[in-house]
């Protein structure tokens, strides 16, 4: 694991240095990671085959010939910040240890074969302690964060839904296939959680900050898709389309004072209403 985490920080590394030196040569690049050239001549191999067009190139050196999409980008960071960047064990990963123990690497494992191979899984699933377990056969699409625990996004009876990845029991791969879906429909899928995926809807929503809120969001992305609007009295409106106003909602009661919806009326409407259940448990103290 660490020769592979190892490998994995020096060719992300590797790219980071050709598109930030004006010349990178292969006994250059030997020399910055104290290793031989055999191993940067294997990196560069594996890089090619990740779609990335890296070669060494007579006087030019190390080059990359065409620029990296947005896909290879994410998937570059994405692994390295996972490998080299964060804590080998993050609390969703603990969770998921605690809860399922051993039992979690074949689920885990047997799903990420079915998702990778196309091939429909049927999961032994038990909501609550006090439920009977049932089985259900999924498309697996994609595992994810949200909550503080793994999730897994799948197809089951053609609707999307989420599984919670410690309330599992069992999965088996089955013979029978699925189509895909391209890794452009999933990202698509996660482009409007605001912090989560909590569903399909879409909702558009414009939000106004005043005061010090201004200084803190301005500068920050909270949303690919966001829009930030300066107003004359100094504040600024922030529109976004996102797929759950309740999710929002609870974020915008915890931001206080300087935060105010502008539109739709639903969401304001739910955070009056969060803001007021928010006060009751406070209510015999007044």
């Amino acid at each position: 694991m660490k020769d592979i985490r190892k490998k994995i920080k020096r060719q992300t590394e590797l790219v980071g240095l050709v598109l930030s030196e004006e010349k990178v040569s292969i006994p250059d690049a030997a020399d910055h990671f104290n290793c031989d050239q055999i191993t940067i001549k294997r990196d560069l191999s594996e890089l090619r085959s990740m779609g990335i067009d890296i070669h060494s190139s007579g006087k030019k050196g190390i080059v990359i010939e065409n620029s990296l999409s947005k896909t290879q980008i994410q998937e570059l960071l994405f692994t390295y910040v996972s490998s080299v960047l964060t804590k080998e064990y993050d609390k969703a990963l603990r969770l998921l240890v605690s809860r399922q123990k051993e039992n979690a690497i074949p689920i885990i494992t047997t799903i990420q074969r079915g998702l990778e191979k196309g091939k429909k899984v049927i999961i032994e699933y038990k909501r609550d302690e006090s439920d009977t377990p049932y089985k259900c056969v999924i498309d697996p699409i994609t595992f994810f964060q949200s909550g503080g625990k793994w999730r897994l996004l799948a197809k089951n009876d053609g609707t999307l839904k989420q599984f919670m990845i410690e309330k599992v029991i069992d999965a088996e791969i089955t013979v029978k296939g699925f189509n895909k879906i391209p890794k452009e429909e999933v990202d698509a899928i996660f482009e409007n959680s605001f912090r989560s995926w909590t569903g399909t809807e879409k909702h558009k929503v414009r939000l106004r900050f005043f005061g010090d809120w201004v200084k803190r969001i301005k500068p920050n992305q909270l949303m690919e898709t966001q829009v930030i609007t300066e107003n004359e009295d100094g504040s600024i409106d922030l529109e976004m389309t996102v797929n759950s106003l309740h999710e929002i909602a609870a974020w915008i009661v915890t931001r206080g004072e300087g935060v105010k919806v502008i539109e739709p009326k639903k969401l304001r409407d739910e955070v009056i209403s969060l803001a007021n259940n928010c006060l009751l448990n406070y209510k015999l103290d007044m």
